[in-house]
C-alpha cells in the first residue's frame, strides 16, 4: 500500500479533529453562545411606560415583569424621557426635602426640622437620613439622570391611585424597589422611558 507511519498519524490526527470540531460545534454551549439569538446582557432593560397607568418593567429575554408606579407631576415635574443608564445605587438613602414645593412649605413640623437640625452635608443641603419620621423613601433608590430616582415610596403611594404626583421620580412599592435593585444588580439594564 505504500502508506508510510507518519501518513496514517496525520490522517488519525485529522479524523478525531474533525470528530471532536463536529462535537463542539452541535453542543448546546457552543452554538449559543455564537447563535444570533443568544442571551447578551444588553439586552436586559428596565423600561417605564407614562401612559394612563404608568408602569416599569424588567425585561430580560422574553420574561417581563410589570410593576405599578407613581412618576412626576406632568404639569410642574415631569419624569424625565429618554434611554439611561443607572448611575448609582443607595442603600438607605437619606432625603433631601425639596424646599421650593409648597407642600414641604406648608409642612410646620417638617420645615422646623428642615430649620433646627444639624443634618447638613458638605454642600450644606439639609437631609432626613433613613428611619427618621419624615423620610420618605424605601430602603433603596437608583440613580438614572441628574437627580432623579427610581425608588421605593412605600405602598401608600401606589394605593392612593395618583400615579402622577412626584416631582419627577418613579416610586414604587418598597418590596418592588427591592426586586428592581437585584435585577438592577445583576443586569445593569439601560432604563427607557417613554
Amino acid at each position: 500500500m505504500g502508506l508510510r507511519m507518519r501518513d496514517i498519524n496525520r490522517r488519525e490526527f485529522l479524523k478525531y479533529s474533525i470528530m471532536f470540531w463536529v462535537s463542539l460545534v452541535a453542543s448546546d454551549s457552543f452554538a449559543s453562545r455564537f447563535s444570533g439569538d443568544s442571551f447578551d446582557e444588553s439586552s436586559a432593560s428596565v423600561r417605564v411606560f407614562l401612559g394612563r397607568e404608568p408602569t416599569l418593567s424588567t425585561n430580560v429575554r422574553d420574561s417581563k415583569i410589570e410593576y405599578p408606579i407613581v412618576a412626576g407631576s406632568k404639569r410642574n415635574y415631569p419624569t424625565p424621557k429618554g434611554v439611561f443608564s443607572i448611575e448609582k445605587i443607595i442603600y438607605r438613602p437619606n432625603w433631601y426635602p425639596p424646599r421650593s414645593s409648597s407642600w414641604v412649605k406648608n409642612n410646620c413640623k417638617l420645615m422646623a426640622y428642615i430649620k433646627n437640625t444639624d443634618n447638613v452635608d458638605k454642600n450644606g443641603n439639609v437631609f432626613v437620613p433613613y428611619g427618621h419620621e419624615f423620610h420618605p423613601l424605601g430602603e433603596w433608590k437608583i440613580g438614572f439622570y441628574d437627580s432623579y430616582y427610581i425608588h421605593g415610596a412605600g405602598d401608600f403611594a401606589i394605593e392612593m391611585g395618583r400615579r402622577y404626583a412626584s416631582h419627577g421620580c418613579i416610586r414604587m412599592r418598597d418590596g418592588d424597589i427591592g426586586d428592581v435593585v437585584s435585577f438592577c444588580k445583576e443586569y445593569s439594564p439601560l432604563i427607557y422611558i417613554s
